[in-house]
């Protein structure tokens, strides 16, 4: 299989599927957004990603992000990484790297900001190493670094795609580096 076969089975399978997730957040009120984003919630489960903190933790966090919003931070939701730095802010102990990309990928959704640089965590940044990219945890990625068909798409999508294909993308690591 080919990357550009992988990239049409995302764009058929899950990307759709994605944009259904984005409309929940999309569609609800600000703060009701803002809770939602932090608990991790959508049809009424913990997204799998966030499971594992649970949901007592999950509630304390989305408490603590209600208290410390205000008119200001609306006004300042103008950019992701401004987004993240409020999560980061309100995240204390306990919550990792891929919780505070997913709380904030929730609320910049729900701002409508589109999202400009690929996080790596986790099995994005597995995802980007199979392709024979050198990254680290925690580093953000022009969407430019990556090959054709994959750097057409939005960063969101190429942060999901390359965690949902990570295992996938092992085997196309020499015909990348060929292109």
């Amino acid at each position: 299989m080919k990357l550009t076969d992988l990239v049409a089975e995302y764009r058929s399978l899950f990307e759709p599927e994605q944009e259904k997730y984005y409309d929940f957040y999309r569609n609800l009120p600000f703060k009701k957004a803002i809770e939602l984003a932090f608990k991790s919630e959508y049809q009424g489960k913990i997204h799998g990603h966030q499971c594992r903190i649970g949901r007592r933790k999950l509630n304390e966090v989305a408490d603590m992000a209600l208290q410390k919003i205000d008119i200001n931070n609306i006004k300042s939701f103008n950019e992701f990484d401004k987004i993240y730095q409020f999560v980061e802010d309100i995240s204390n102990s306990g919550i990792g790297p891929l919780a505070k990309y997913d709380f904030s990928l929730r609320i910049a959704v729900h701002c409508q900001v589109m999202i400009d640089k690929v996080y790596c965590h986790a099995g994005t940044t597995y995802g980007a190493r199979a392709l024979g990219i050198k990254v680290d945890d925690g580093d953000k990625l022009n969407s430019q670094v990556f090959p054709k068909p994959l750097n057409q798409m939005r960063a969101d999508h190429i942060e999901n795609f390359l965690c949902i294909y990570k295992d996938r993308l092992k085997g196309l690591n020499r015909i990348v580096r060929c292109l």
